[in-house]
This record gives C-alpha cells, structure tokens and sequence, in this order.
C-alpha cells in the first residue's frame, strides 16, 4: 500500500478542480479536513482517479510524490515498473505525459536520440513550468549531449496539439508515440553495450 504525504494545502487546491461524486467528495473532505497548515498522509489506492489526475497538475510536486500519484493513475503497483510498461502508457495530455515519462528516472538513460547517423542512449529530462496559480500547463523536454569538445542542447515544447486529432478533439497517445514524434525512441541497450559496441 503506496502512502503519500502531500501539504494541505496541494490537496485543497487539486479538490477545487476535481470533478467528483458525492461519495468521492465526502471521502477528500475527511481526508483535507478543515483548515489548518502540514502535510495530509493518504493511502493512494483510496484516493478517486478524477482527484489523482488534478494532483498530477500541481507543479509543487516532488518527482516522487508525482512518481507515487502516476503509478496510480495507471494501475502499476510497486518498485518493479518494467520500462517497456511505461513507454506503452496511454496519456491524454501533456502533463500525464511528462508524470509517465519522469518515472523512468533520470540517472540513468532513459531513451534514444538519432544524431549524426547513430542512435545515441541519452539522459531526457522532463521539466514542469508553472503558472500563476501552482499548475503544471507546459512541459518541456531537454537534454544536454556531449561529444568531445562539441555540445548539443536539445529542447522541445510538448504541445497539447500533439493529444487532439485532425478534428481537434481529445485523442490518447501512448509514451513512445510522444516520444517518436520528436525523433526520439525507446531504450534499446543500455550504456554500457552502448560503449563496447563503439569499441
């Protein structure tokens, strides 16, 4: 059982914008309280799926607190988070994007980017810029490649375009066809096969 410590304050503000039944609305108002400052330590798996996607848009997050609310959103249980499973995550928006992404970590590689004529496994890194009110509306992609003395920076916006159709209407995508759309893909071999096939 995943447990989540999150201020107050992030768990009023997530309510606000939920859409929720009356029971789901009863279940958070128990949980909130009334009033008063510190962090609210919740049981995830108890907590209604409308109310979890509102916390992923709060930028004040942690990448854990985030990592813990993601795997709930998307049924995954536990530590053991198979890469292929993430990279097949359906996402409907930029914010569940980068939240699925990130659980990836970012210490070691965690995809592959076409540069110079070779796939190169690289480090991409999702950042959450915020608005006035605390919320997580763009999302940027970056990396930093370095080849001797050459430095490359990568960067892309990742547009809420990319999860509407040709009509404009709401469309999922999984991960890797987010990913594949900036010339990206999926994690092939690690590192150090990386290394020794250079060699």
């Amino acid at each position: 059982m995943a447990k989540l410590s999150v201020s107050r304050t992030v768990l009023e503000k997530a309510r606000s914008r939920s859409i929720l039944t009356d029971d789901e609305r009863i279940h958070i108002d128990d949980l909130v309280g009334t009033g008063g400052k510190g962090s609210v330590s919740a049981d995830v798996a108890r907590l209604p799926l409308p109310f979890l996607k509102s916390l992923l848009d709060d930028a004040r997050l942690s990448p854990n607190q985030r990592a813990v609310v993601a795997l709930q959103v998307h049924g995954m249980v536990g530590s053991d988070v198979d890469r292929d499973e993430i990279y097949e995550l359906s996402v409907n928006s930029p914010v569940e994007f980068g939240s699925s992404f990130a659980l990836l970590g970012r210490k070691a590689p965690n995809c592959e980017f076409f540069w110079n004529g070779r796939w190169y496994p690289i480090i991409l890194c999702v950042e959450f810029q915020k608005d006035e009110n605390q919320l997580s509306k763009v999302v940027v992609l970056r990396a930093h490649l370095k080849l001797c003395e050459l430095s490359y920076h990568i960067w892309h916006y990742v547009s809420r375009d990319l999860f509407l159709d040709d009509e404009g209407h709401a469309r999922e995508r999984t991960v890797l066809e987010v990913l594949n759309h900036f010339n990206f893909r999926k994690l092939e071999m690690s590192s150090a096969d990386f290394n020794l096939k250079l060699v």
